[in-house]
């Protein structure tokens, strides 16, 4: 009997091996759609000669809601249930975020926009069949992309139409999770969130009213994007 119940669940394993075996398994390339919960952490100071250092920053926590748009690749290898795979995403912004910088004491004001353009995401993505057409994942690795500011100087009790660009492309860190299904043999849908998290940057606003002549600018930048996507899975 012993004998017998070890041949059956030896059975039902490899079955189920079979089953999972090709699903989500070699290249695939896709296109991706969604919104980003961007949070550009913009922070400006000024130190005036003879004063208190002024320090500001834009109200309503500097954010804004992007759209997300972009391609991407990767290449999966599946061991029984289990998934292991890398992929590549090019994606693009449109939207800003506007905001408003104050003193303390509200004497003075300057206004700032933010913007995000290309992004590279190189990840690595972990999971399992959690159903024979059904992938859940996670997702870690890196995230770069072109931050974009244009600021006032804040100046106190003095008025100024001044405006200084900045423009870098910032690498941080990359993590997040999704489903993913098969709808036919070939194509499959996901959803999924990810969460990039950038590393803070300073910069200079130069300032004539001032008799230093600069400002700091800072930003400590963050999405919380949400997309769904279309995949096209080569050796399916």
């Amino acid at each position: 009997m012993k004998k017998y119940l070890i041949a059956g669940a030896a059975l039902v394993a490899s079955l189920s091996s079979a089953v999972f075996a090709d699903n989500f398994a070699g290249p695939y390339a896709g296109v991706t759609l969604g919104a980003n919960s961007f949070q550009s952490g913009y922070n400006q100071t000024a130190a005036v000669s003879g004063l208190l250092p002024v320090s500001a920053s834009i109200r309503s926590n500097s954010a804004a809601t992007l759209f997300n748009y972009g391609l991407y690749t990767g290449y999966g290898h599946t061991i029984g249930q289990y998934y292991v795979g890398g992929e590549l995403l090019f994606a693009l912004q449109n939207g800003e975020v506007k905001g408003k910088s104050v003193n303390p004491n509200n004497t003075a004001l300057a206004y700032a926009t933010m913007k995000e353009g290309y992004s590279f995401n190189p990840t690595l993505r972990l999971g399992a069949l959690i159903a024979p057409k059904t992938l859940a994942f996670i997702k870690l690795g890196l995230a770069g992309t072109q931050m974009k500011v244009t600021a006032q100087p804040i100046s106190v009790g003095v008025a100024n139409n001044l405006t200084t660009s900045y423009k870098k492309t910032l690498w941080g860190y990359s993590f997040g999770a999704g489903i993913e299904t098969l709808v036919t043999d070939s194509i499959s849908i996901r959803a999924d969130y990810t969460c990039n998290i950038y590393p803070t940057t300073t910069f200079e606003i130069p300032n004539p009213t001032l008799a230093n002549g600069t400002n700091q600018g800072k930003i400590s930048p963050q999405d919380n994007i949400f997309r769904v996507g279309l995949s096209y899975n080569f050796s399916l």
